[in-house]
């Protein structure tokens, strides 16, 4: 288990299904730059950090890479905390990252009426559809 995954793992025991799909998201965009191999913190130098950054921001917005960067430096911060990671390695050592704040996005909603029909499907507990299910039954209001 990688330390990504513990994050994810400990976050959902603590019932925040939305941030630990944010970490879950995260893993995946790193996993595509390293071929799905774990890589140790140490291992990652500039040339990683700063391909990771590009791969991010091809054709993204400036919501979704300030996300990325934001859960990376939190995970790095996290195992610099937990004595895995020397600050030496740490992403803003390499990538020069401001978090992004007030980006005005796009109003997006959609009416309960259709959302309630995937919200009662039945998945199985392990997987991540049900995850993102119980993260989604979280922010339900019933105004329309």
């Amino acid at each position: 288990m990688t330390y990504t995954d513990m994050i994810i793992e400990q976050l959902e025991e603590d019932g925040r299904i939305g941030y630990a799909n944010i970490f879950l998201y995260f893993k995946s965009s790193l996993n595509k730059l390293l071929n799905n191999q774990d890589r140790k913190f140490i291992s990652f130098n500039k040339d990683i950090h700063e391909r990771y950054e590009k791969q991010i921001s091809n054709g993204t917005s400036q919501s979704t890479i300030s996300n990325y960067l934001r859960t990376y430096y939190r995970i790095c911060n996290l195992a610099i905390k937990d004595g895995l990671c020397p600050k030496l390695y740490h992403p803003s050592n390499f990538i020069q990252f401001k978090p992004y704040k007030r980006i005005r996005t796009k109003k997006r909603a959609i009416k309960s009426q259709f959302l309630q029909p995937m919200l009662s499907l039945k998945l199985p507990k392990d997987s991540r559809l049900f995850r993102s299910q119980k993260g989604c039954n979280s922010y339900i209001t019933h105004e329309e």
